[in-house]
């Protein structure tokens, strides 16, 4: 039982580095599209 247990925290752990990755990835796209909006209102 407790071997289940932690199996199934690494696979939470897992899970919640999946989508921590996943929303900073969004974060940095969301900044380089501010970035290249303000850049072409510039221009």
């Amino acid at each position: 039982m407790h071997f289940f247990f932690a199996r199934g925290q690494a696979n939470f752990s897992e899970i919640y580095a999946v989508k921590v990755r996943v929303w900073a990835s969004k974060q940095l796209n969301l900044k380089k599209n501010r970035s290249n909006l303000t850049e072409n209102k510039r221009s």
